[in-house]
């Protein structure tokens, strides 16, 4: 990627920059020698003259650096890191569902705002489906934001005495780009339940920010415990709500080790 933007504006912003840490009390000379990367000094992009016109240019470490981020950023479990497409335990009950789901991937169906939810029952699969393309997404530098439903509803209740900590959280659910939650509505919602999720699905439907969705119910189960809700999530994941028939994969390895 090209970045049109003279050098002098970029030097001139790396001369604030140093400045500011000089007067912070940091060492900009040691900063400047722990560099990662040689080639650009971790500004991730290189000065180059192209066409007789100074430009920036990626660095081919920028890539990479934006992975890390992207994964630091999302939440996402060590345990889950490693589910991908192809370790995915494929049967003829799961075979489409999974397809769907790489389709949502390779066509970059996010980008549109499009959003998708895996229903099915306990142990189909619907988190390590979920997890893959989360993990895809990463891998690309796409910032996904990953929330355990049930977990997250108990942190956000504790914290609601903290006006700014909840708002500070709240917001940055409702706006991240690209919202991964597992296992809506497990458990019993209470009303104060619905009304948090409904102020962050409501947000993100108006503002087109795509969501990923597992749940171990079905479109008519979750339409009885909030309309308002789950309307919105099927008219923004109309083109993949997927339903998984698999069986109970742990329950069914279980049995196989008897």
């Amino acid at each position: 990627m090209v970045l049109i933007m003279a050098i002098a504006d970029i030097q001139s912003l790396m001369q604030q920059l140093q400045a500011k840490q000089r007067t912070s009390g940091m060492n900009t000379t040691s900063e400047i020698v722990d560099c990662k990367c040689d080639k650009c000094k971790d500004l991730e992009y290189i000065p180059t003259i192209i066409d007789g016109q100074e430009v920036m240019v990626e660095c081919s470490c920028k890539a990479k650096k934006n992975h890390e981020r992207a994964l630091k950023y999302s939440g996402i479990y060590e345990k889950f890191r490693s589910k991908t497409f192809s370790n995915f335990e494929e049967n003829p009950a799961n075979k489409g569902v999974k397809k769907a789901c790489i389709e949502y991937v390779k066509t970059k169906a996010y980008q549109d705002g499009a959003s998708i939810m895996i229903l099915g029952r306990v142990g189909s699969g619907k988190t390590h489906l979920g997890m893959a393309i989360a993990n895809n997404l990463i891998h690309d530098g796409v910032f996904v934001k990953y929330l355990d439903y049930r977990q997250f509803i108990t942190l956000i209740k504790q914290m609601i005495t903290d006006k700014e900590g909840y708002q500070e959280l709240i917001e940055s659910v409702k706006r991240a780009d690209i919202l991964f939650m597992d296992d809506l509505f497990k458990g019993e919602p209470t009303e104060a339940d619905k009304k948090i999720l409904f102020e962050i699905i409501n947000t993100r439907y108006l503002m087109d920010k795509p969501v990923i969705i597992t749940s171990e119910l079905l479109p008519s189960d979750m339409i009885k415990i909030d309309e308002g809700i789950v309307s919105r999530l099927m008219e923004m994941s109309q083109k993949y709500t997927l339903i998984s028939t698999d069986k109970n994969k742990r329950l069914e390895h279980w049995r196989k080790k008897k």
